[in-house]
């Protein structure tokens, strides 16, 4: 029997959540505070969903995983939980002050809370120091998703080096969401407690759909053509000026849809309208759902010039059935199988870029067999049915 206070948390208000009692009155191992610096804007991406389908996977095993997210809840936050009588709160630690302190210690306080996870602050935390202090028996966990730029700079030495190590130690683990990333850390020689946790995404949602697919094509008049697609905050790092480099070497029936919005996009407009490409590339800006995008698409480029610590939109692509090219750099390589789920090229050749997406276009029979197992590799190896036991595993 689950006793629950139904009492919502808004903003950054902290409700006294669910104390949940295990089945025949046995209670939970695992009570985890995750703390993601994540802002709950209206935008439900593959980061959010993973988040809570591990509150609802502690839930329906007797646990608790409470989401606290760094600002302001938003309205579709709210009901969105609240619809699976699910904790949730907002509540911004990225400065610190004794007044977040004091609700952070009410939070861990009313819901029993044995563990921490830290996810997208950096590990040098005073939050974390504090509790050291005031909760000595909570467990400390860390998730390091950065992208970093390469080659890397020389690791910390000296009483720095040392300083680093005392304080990380803290960490009971540290998750890195690919082996690049664990690489990263090693280098530094400050890290000991690393684990490989690679995400999973909804591959129900990101799946094939002839539907969709068909819509979209009619509505954005690419009903013949071979689409292809770009999808990325855009900024330099992400390589937009290399995708409108390719396509300007590219004939036939091939157009581009260039999804996302940033500092870089008029730079990129402007390279686009220079190269005379016109409507042969659409800039659709940013977009709160883009699986339509991705469901439409013939293949998924990205051509990021920096260490993309996965490349999340790469496995959202795979799972919707769709190639990817993208750049070999680091841990994309990891999750873009070369010749067998896309092709990978050295970041910054449009020349390559370019080769590949007429390759595909060219040829149906291998694009077909692309997409198969782009969509088989997914479900296989990231969908949430398949890594979701080994997560909440970790916690134990």
């Amino acid at each position: 029997m689950q006793l629950t206070d139904s009492r919502a948390i808004r903003g950054n208000t902290i409700k006294r959540n669910a104390v949940e009692v295990g089945h025949a009155g046995v209670m939970p191992s695992a009570r985890v505070l995750y703390l993601t610096d994540l802002k709950p804007t209206g935008k439900f991406g593959s980061m959010e969903e993973q988040i809570f389908s591990l509150t609802r996977a502690f839930r329906d095993r007797n646990g608790l995983f409470l989401p606290v997210f760094g600002d302001d809840l938003s309205e579709a936050m709210v009901e969105k939980y609240q619809a699976e009588g699910l904790p949730v709160a907002g509540l911004n630690l990225h400065s610190f002050s004794t007044e977040k302190l004091s609700k952070l210690l009410s939070l861990i306080r009313d819901n029993r809370i044995t563990a921490v996870h830290w996810n997208f602050y950096s590990p040098i935390n005073p939050f974390v120091w504090w509790l050291s202090i005031l909760k000595p028996s909570l467990t400390h966990y860390l998730t390091d998703h950065t992208s970093r730029e390469l080659p890397l700079s020389a690791p910390p030495s000296g009483i720095g080096k040392l300083v680093k190590k005392l304080l990380f130690h803290r960490y009971k683990r540290v998750w890195c969401i690919s082996d690049f990333v664990v690489h990263c850390l090693e280098h530094t020689g400050t890290w000991s407690n690393l684990k490989r946790c690679t995400y999973f995404i909804n591959t129900d949602r990101f799946k094939p759909d002839p539907v969709v697919r068909a819509k979209m094509r009619e509505q954005l008049g690419a009903l013949n053509k071979f689409v292809v697609l770009f999808v990325a905050n855009v900024i330099k790092a992400k390589g937009g000026d290399v995708a409108i480099r390719a396509m300007s070497q590219v004939s036939g029936p091939v157009q581009l849809w260039f999804v996302g919005d940033g500092p870089e996009l008029e730079a990129v407009k402007t390279l686009a309208k220079d190269l005379n490409l016109g409507d042969r590339v659409q800039f659709l800006g940013r977009q709160s759902h883009v699986e339509p995008f991705m469901q439409a698409a013939d293949c998924f480029i990205c051509p990021s010039m920096w260490g993309e610590a996965t490349g999340l939109v790469n496995l959202e692509a795979q799972s919707s059935g769709v190639p990817v090219i993208a750049s070999e750099i680091g841990g994309i390589p990891e999750f873009v199988q070369h010749e067998k789920t896309g092709f990978l090229f050295a970041p910054g050749d449009d020349v390559a870029l370019a080769k590949y997406i007429r390759t595909l276009a060219g040829n149906p029979e291998l694009h077909s067999r692309f997409c198969a197992e782009a969509r088989k590799t997914a479900t296989e190896r990231y969908s949430t049915q398949s890594r979701l036991d080994e997560y909440v595993r970790a916690y134990d």
